[in-house]
């Protein structure tokens, strides 16, 4: 499962990513905000009932510019 979100820009707003009833096994969770620019906004994943097994769950904050936000990983 591959997420680009390099072009986005979210501003003033909720990003908002359930992962609640994904159940992933032998496989890569790759999500990728290297050039995702949000400003005053929340950034909400929510892994809590996330089953991976035997995987790799990946998240690229490399180049993410957050600014007067928060960044929540559940």
């Amino acid at each position: 499962m591959y997420i680009d979100y390099s072009k986005y820009n979210i501003e003033y707003s909720t990003l908002y990513i359930d992962y609640s009833k994904y159940n992933i096994e032998y496989s890569t969770l790759y999500i990728d905000y290297s050039k995702l620019n949000i400003d005053y906004s929340t950034l909400y994943i929510d892994y809590s009932k996330l089953n991976i097994d035997y995987s790799t769950l990946y998240i690229d904050y490399s180049e993410l510019n957050i600014e007067y936000s928060t960044l929540y990983i559940d």
